[in-house]
């Protein structure tokens, strides 16, 4: 999508690739939404409407959907990360 992009060629390689092999991606919805953002500040809204497009073509993505338990379970991951200063990334943002 951004042909600027330093790993741009492989990364369209490799895509291709996987499309020509009918290989199921398999994302979640927070790294679709995730992926979504960066493409909507970086590049644009149409290319956003087409990763949309692209993330629920069924066919060639299964787009997972986050289970509250999931989602509780990645917080706590989260929550439990420390930095070099021994303080949590949640307790450092409050």
């Amino acid at each position: 999508m951004d042909r600027g992009d330093y790993y741009h060629s492989i990364a369209q390689s490799t895509y291709d690739d996987l499309l020509a092999d009918e290989v199921l991606l398999v994302t979640t919805n927070w790294t679709g939404y995730e992926a979504l953002s960066i493409v909507k500040s970086r590049i644009g809204y149409a290319q956003t409407l087409s990763l949309w497009e692209q993330l629920n073509d069924s066919e060639t993505v299964r787009l997972v959907r986050i289970t509250e338990e999931i989602e509780l379970a990645g917080l706590d991951i989260f929550c439990d990360i420390e930095t070099k200063h021994g303080a949590s990334l949640i307790a450092q943002a409050l």
